[in-house]
């Protein structure tokens, strides 16, 4: 049986560490986001690391990533950020650069003048003191979640996007998660607050770029607050190498009227754990989440997603497919939550997985949780190898079997990256796709 265990740096000095973070805090010790970074300090010390004998945690070992030691401090070399920035030419207007988990002022574009906050939370404190104290450590629980307690304690900034009322963001932000791993084990823990308040709009990429051979860890906790007849965005691409693993949390929050989708594309990794959970609070909300999974080797990639109906006449939209090749495996657990005042509830959720290899694995959990009765819920998953039927079709007309075999891929993974509407990033993505098979 799979024992607990805790990174041990954290077992031995983690207070320690947390008064070394703690000096370099911009706003103050006695501040209240130094307070909730002392609770959830208190909570590490307390909570386990989930292992196999978690119900959510079933299919995804923990034990080797948790036993690697990580350098907490390691901050990288400035020249090793700027040649991997150097391989990611891009023309966005604001660029969000993260470098072994800290924001980097330095390498960060961002446009001027413009009618939206983009911000390291501490240092700009005074002015967002009110936005910041609203929502930040109120979606994500550090009392009850082992890596979110981590990232809150040990996070060294958090960077806030606050999209005030009626601002309509026309290009997407892109945030750069820099990972420098030359000389140690890096463990990074980005933070990032998005509040987009009413009637306005935004969309946000983000990506992982490494260099160095040692293993990384980046646990990446993201807050989002959508308001009334609000629309956000947030897309992720996972295409990293094989000592690189990651944990994202991203708890968003949404008010009646708007809108939240949620993209995730998933190519290579060593451990990849997606989690999302969507909190729909009001009338006439829509969430969106799409997700797309090609791996192979040994990559493991664990999708696990809950959405939480509170309020009537709501709708959620969920669309997950997978093609693991080698020994590549896979899990999928996405729960649907409707409350007893949550009629009119239309809730999708399907889950399709092809597998090319016999080794390769998954396992799969649609789940629905319906206290309503005037609901329309259904959910579903389907795993199998490539139906036979159409390539047979395909190649009765005079196309190669190979180019036959890519041809009905890329028309499955194409299903997924129609739904994302950033035309530029789902351009990115289908050129994965196609190069890929």
């Amino acid at each position: 049986m799979e024992d607990t265990v805790l990174i041990p740096q954290l077992q031995e000095d983690s207070n320690i560490h947390f008064e070394r973070f703690s000096d370099a805090f911009k706003s103050g010790n006695h501040s209240p986001l130094n307070e909730i970074r002392k609770s959830a300090l208190e909570s590490l010390n307390k909570l386990q690391f989930p292992t196999i004998k978690n119900e959510e945690w079933k299919y995804t070992s923990l034990k080797s990533l948790l036993a690697t030691g990580f350098n907490l401090e390691a901050e990288g070399q400035l020249q090793n950020f700027k040649n991997l920035l150097g391989k990611f030419p891009s023309k966005a207007k604001n660029q969000l650069v993260f470098t072994n988990g800290m924001f980097s002022e330095e390498l960060s574009t961002i446009a001027k003048n413009q009618a939206f906050v983009i911000a390291d939370a501490f240092k700009s404190y005074d002015q967002q003191q009110a936005i910041i104290e609203t929502h930040f450590g109120k979606y994500a629980d550090a009392s009850k979640e082992a890596f979110v307690a981590l990232n809150t304690s040990f996070n060294k900034n958090v960077v806030l996007v606050h999209i005030p009322k009626n601002c309509s963001v026309e290009s997407p932000i892109e945030i750069l998660f820099l990972h420098d791993a030359n000389t140690h084990a890096v463990i990074s823990q980005p933070r990032i607050l998005v509040v987009v308040e009413q009637s306005a709009s935004v969309k946000i990429n983000d990506r992982h770029l490494v260099d160095g051979a040692h293993e990384v860890f980046a646990n990446v906790v993201i807050e989002t607050f959508v308001a009334a007849n609000a629309n956000c965005t947030i897309s992720h691409l996972q295409n990293v190498p094989e000592n690189v693993s990651i944990v994202t949390t991203n708890k968003a929050f949404q008010n009646q009227d708007s809108v939240f989708t949620d993209n995730v594309v998933t190519t290579h990794g060593k451990l990849i754990r997606n989690n999302l959970d969507i909190v729909l609070d009001g009338s006439n909300t829509e969430a969106n989440m799409n997700g797309l999974y090609m791996i192979d080797g040994k990559t493991h990639v664990d999708n696990h997603t809950s959405v939480d109906h509170k309020m009537p006449h709501a709708n959620s939209n969920e669309l997950y497919k997978g093609i693991m090749d080698g020994e590549a495996n896979a899990v999928f657990n996405g729960k649907i939550f409707v409350r007893q005042d949550a009629q009119k509830t239309n809730a999708f959720q399907s889950n399709n997985n092809i597998l090319l290899s016999d080794k390769a694995s998954i396992d799969t959990k649609p789940q629905l949780e319906i206290w309503a009765d005037d609901v329309k819920c259904s959910h579903g998953a389907t795993i199998g190898a490539l139906d036979e039927d159409p390539l047979f079709y395909l190649q009765a007309r005079g196309i190669p079997k190979n180019k036959a075999r890519a041809l009905l891929l890329e028309a499955f993974a194409n299903d997924v990256s129609r739904n994302i509407s950033d035309e530029n990033f789902k351009a990115e993505i289908e050129a994965l796709v196609e190069s890929r098979f």
